[in-house]
């Protein structure tokens, strides 16, 4: 079983290749988030706890669902 700090950094790794993958910069998700770069910053390094209402509207702009942005596949094999 993984821990909580193993899967915070998982799940920033997904946002990371997710934004990356559109071209995006930390800024531009920051201002769309209404929250500030370097708490982006803090979830893609798995450092805090994402709150959901972050969770959904990342999901929305990617148009992907929540279990794809937090890998539901791997987590659940």
């Amino acid at each position: 079983m993984e821990t909580k700090e193993e899967i915070l950094k998982e799940v920033g790794a997904r946002l990371r290749k997710f934004r990356n993958e559109k071209g995006y910069n930390r800024e531009f998700i920051a201002k769309y988030l209404c929250i500030t770069e370097r708490t982006y910053a803090s979830y893609e390094r798995g450092e805090h706890d994402i709150p959901m209402d972050v969770m959904y509207k990342l999901a929305l702009m990617y148009r992907t669902t929540l279990a794809n942005l937090i890998d539901y596949k791997k987590a659940h094999k």
